[in-house]
């Protein structure tokens, strides 16, 4: 299994997403600001990839 770290960085935008491909498979994340200041991530992965 391989590691990796997502930490949202908006730098004032709303909204970002990105999608990058890997061995395993592609890594998409979205990240959403909501009103109350806090940061939504959705993210979707291959199964052999865990999110730290």
């Amino acid at each position: 299994m391989k590691k990796i770290k997502i930490e949202p960085k908006l730098s004032g935008l709303s909204f970002v997403e990105a999608k990058v491909p890997t061995p395993y498979g592609v890594i998409s994340v979205q990240h959403t600001l909501l009103k109350n200041g806090e940061v939504h991530t959705d993210v979707g992965k291959p199964k052999e990839i865990v999110i730290e």
